[in-house]
């Protein structure tokens, strides 16, 4: 049996059992692409800028289901906490939160109160957490924070959403460390609510895909790392196509589709993706779906 379309780990994973095989299927992979790698890239560069009176912040915007949070937990994976035991604390490099669901300056402190496993009463006055926070970020050594999900803040009052902008501004002026922001585009007008934030969170634009090479070469990795006995040919020119079309460009739809797609190939014994098979999923669109909860809303 020719596997070459496979990459060594998923060409062994065809001796699994099919429920194993599924099982793997299912995992999350970390897919390498231009982007991405650029983006790993600027966070590295931020994580080990020296300290200055004005420390550079970045602001990720993207569609939902485009890559920011994938991108972001792999950063953070990457520089995993350290317990030094010639040190009194742990270290922790890189911490990752998403900004609480109901937004104001008490909870985003304890979002990250509760990263760092901290006690803390939920009753104790804001500048108390305030204190407690920012001695803690100091202490871990702490050399990017991550604030993921920003537009949640949007669901707050006017007040609400500048109150959270404030606590962030004065985190990055106190703890002295990039901040890194991410959200949907609507992250950039509630960004640019406070002139400060504005001017010191630099965009970087996580686009949808379109046909082109990248998409091609992205659909050829995500077909070297799924384990299918018979190669499908996702980047040809037809079923990229197709795939575009489903996912409209969103590359968590991509590899959601992709993984339904092996999984119906495994159960069908037909061991690799086809059009026929993308056709029976059912699959809804991103668009459509949206369409179908404002007319049930």
């Amino acid at each position: 049996m020719d596997t070459t379309h496979l990459a060594a780990p998923a060409r062994e994973m065809l001796q699994l059992s099919l429920e194993e095989r599924i099982n793997r299927i299912q995992v999350d992979k970390w897919v390498g692409y231009d982007l991405a790698r650029q983006t790993l890239a600027k966070l590295t560069d931020l994580s080990i800028h020296p300290a200055s009176t004005r420390m550079p912040c970045m602001l990720l915007v993207g569609d939902s289901n485009n890559g920011k949070t994938h991108i972001l937990k792999r950063f953070a994976a990457l520089h995993p906490p350290k317990d030094d035991p010639s040190a009194c604390h742990v270290s922790v490099p890189v911490l990752y939160l998403e900004a609480p669901a109901v937004p104001s300056e008490a909870r985003l402190y304890e979002s990250i109160l509760d990263r760092l496993f901290a006690p803390y009463r939920s009753s104790d006055r804001v500048q108390k957490k305030q204190a407690q926070v920012v001695a803690l970020l100091r202490q871990v050594d702490l050399q990017l924070l991550i604030i993921d999900k920003m537009s949640n803040a949007l669901a707050g009052s006017v007040t609400k959403q500048r109150e959270v902008l404030n606590a962030i501004k004065f985190l990055a002026n106190e703890v002295g460390r990039p901040i890194i922001a991410a959200g949907v585009r609507d992250s950039l007008r509630l960004m640019q609510m406070d002139e400060q934030i504005g001017n010191r969170f630099e965009p970087v634009l996580l686009p949808r895909w379109t046909l082109n090479m990248d998409y091609y070469r992205l659909l050829s990795s995500l077909e070297a790392m799924t384990p299918l006995s018979r190669p499908s040919g996702l980047g040809n020119e037809e079923m990229a196509a197709k795939l575009m079309s489903m996912s409209e460009g969103l590359i968590g739809e991509t590899c959601q589709l992709v993984k339904r797609a092996a999984i119906e190939a495994i159960r069908s014994k037909e061991e690799r993706i086809t059009p026929a098979i993308l056709g029976r999923l059912g699959w809804v669109s991103p668009s459509r779906r949206r369409r179908q909860i404002e007319v049930s809303g």
